[in-house]
């Protein structure tokens, strides 16, 4: 199953007041990458020390290489075409950012490896990609660039998939469907992961 892996980086939280600054996106199927997208891009304003700090992308780095955000919006859309999206809160955060940027929903479903480790592995302390990888033994001090966390979370994937191998289709999806009835977005997470084991 060939999925979009997709990650950015933002100047905040909230798409109503806050610009992305990075989009990172890789092609992968079954665990391989088979090409890579990756954007900066200028929000048109200094970025905040916060921001330069978690990042480590500073404003030369922008001036330098930062590109219109329509446009690189325009070239993940040609990227990411009709597959699947995968990302860590991919639907509370990185899809609902693009889709306030682009005016529209995208057509891709979308799974989250937020909701599927918080399934599979209920008792993490914190369920943040690295707190997850750390958990499953893989370290990370990074700083959080959009290709860099893109790479991580196809780790966890994979981790993730290699752990619901050992629970029966059936009962992830009576599972899902039980709690998650109402909620479309979480579902097609779980029917995603699903499919792609």
């Amino acid at each position: 199953m060939k999925l979009n892996f997709l990650d950015i980086e933002t100047t905040g939280l909230n798409p109503q007041y806050h610009k992305i600054i990075e989009i990172g996106c890789a092609k992968a199927e079954n665990g391989v990458i088979v090409d890579t997208f990756s954007r900066l891009i200028d929000p048109k304003e200094s970025l905040s020390d916060e921001i330069k700090r978690i990042t480590g992308i500073t404003d030369s780095e922008i001036y330098e290489k930062g590109v219109d955000l329509n446009l690189a919006l325009d070239e993940l859309i040609n990227f990411i075409d009709d597959n699947p999206i995968v990302g860590h809160n991919a639907i509370l955060f990185d899809v609902p950012f693009i889709e306030r940027c682009i005016g529209k929903e995208l057509k891709n479903r979308v799974s989250d490896t937020l909701i599927i480790c918080k399934f599979l592995a209920p008792n993490l302390r914190s369920h943040s990609l690295r707190n997850a990888l750390s958990h499953f033994g893989i370290q990370s001090y990074e700083k959080h660039r959009s290709l860099t966390d893109v790479y991580l979370t196809i780790k966890l994937w994979e981790i993730l998939k290699e752990r619901g191998r050992t629970i029966e289709k059936s009962f992830i999806k009576n599972y899902a469907e039980k709690l998650f009835s109402k909620d479309v977005k979480t579902l097609n997470a779980f029917y995603v992961f699903i499919e792609d084991l």
